[in-house]
């Protein structure tokens, strides 16, 4: 009987629902403990001496994490994953034309990581960074 079937198969759909969704909402619960985020790290001015000026701008290794460093203001510090979205070439800070440029393939980024052309796939990725007295804080989870 096409009705009694249709009634079984709507009402196992239904249980079978019922049983998953739980867990699902359990996965997603405030309760559930999450990934903690990494703390911030300081890096000393003096051990930097390149982020010392405006200007200033340096590719280091943070934790596993490389990061293109950049002293863009007397009281601020920018940082990004120096990887190019085109074709994964590191990228370079251009202080004349204050971008960054792909020595690759010619791409470049404005000082917020966003392309200037439409050779890169999307933005470079940027990492929360601010300068506290003659330190650098980096955060590692990306903006």
């Amino acid at each position: 009987m096409p009705n009694r079937r249709m009634f079984l198969k709507t009402l196992g759909t239904g249980l079978g629902l019922a049983l998953v969704a739980p867990r699902r909402l359990l996965a997603q619960s405030p309760t559930t403990p999450a990934a903690q985020p990494s703390p911030p790290v300081a890096i000393d001015l003096a051990q930097v001496k390149k982020l010392r000026k405006v200007g200033g701008w340096m590719i280091i290794k943070v934790q596993g994490t490389q990061m293109l460093l950049l002293r863009d203001g007397p009281d601020s510090v920018r940082a990004f994953d120096p990887t190019c979205t085109h074709q994964q070439c590191t990228v370079a800070y251009n202080g004349r034309e204050r971008r960054f440029d792909c020595p690759c393939h010619g791409a470049s980024y404005d000082l917020d990581g966003t392309p200037r052309d439409r050779l890169p796939k999307g933005p470079l990725k940027r990492y929360p960074a601010r300068l506290d007295g003659d330190r650098v804080i980096v955060e590692l989870e990306a903006s």
